[in-house]
């Protein structure tokens, strides 16, 4: 009987302690149990596959369209492919640009340029077109090469002078230039009813 008593105090003993151990979360894990080690090195393995996928990820190749327009209404476009492998990088190279279209290995960039295109600058003049509509040419008006045409003119209220220098043409040097001539023909637009 008193074996009996000691065998159920040793018990109730391990059980408490063992119990309490369970419950206040001190009790070891067995790392060294077979299933243990297998999921921590499929953990392991799992996390070193993905920073080896994200150091190894393929950098990114695109065509890049960049489209200037210009005050004269004139656009240039120029098409560059570039390797992308930082986007925080790249979106900085192409600050103060607009993205106007976007696909799938093709982005388009779209900016507002305050200055004359390389076109004019070369070679636009300001004359009449064989209408008599105030137009800006690639070259002499003779030619008859219009860019872009702007208002009728009232060829009754032009001055002979300005009528000479529209007829041979105005070449067209700076910005400024450019928006003064456009105002002062303005004037002599004809209105539409």
């Amino acid at each position: 009987m008193r074996n009996y008593r000691i065998l159920i105090v040793t018990l109730l003993t391990v059980m408490f302690v063992g119990g309490w151990q369970v419950f206040s979360g001190q009790a070891e894990e067995n790392k060294d149990t077979p299933s243990n080690q297998e999921h921590d090195q499929r953990k392991e393995d799992i996390a070193k596959k993905s920073l080896e996928k994200a150091w190894t990820k393929p950098p990114l190749e695109l065509e890049v369209v960049l489209q200037k327009i210009y005050i004269d209404g004139q656009m240039s476009e120029e098409r560059r492919n570039e390797t992308v492998w930082s986007l925080e990088d790249f979106w900085a190279a192409y600050d103060g640009w607009k993205v106007v279209n976007q696909q799938e290995g093709q982005i388009v960039f779209h900016k507002k340029v305050k200055e004359l295109s390389p076109l004019i600058k070369a070679k636009g003049y300001i004359g009449l077109d064989e209408h008599g509509k105030l137009s800006i040419f690639e070259g002499k008006p003779s030619e008859q090469k219009v860019i872009q045409t702007f208002y009728q003119i009232d060829l009754d209220e032009l001055e002979v002078m300005d009528s000479l220098d529209l007829e041979e043409g105005i070449k067209i040097k700076s910005a400024d230039q450019y928006f003064q001539i456009l105002k002062q023909f303005e004037k002599l637009s004809v209105k539409k009813p």
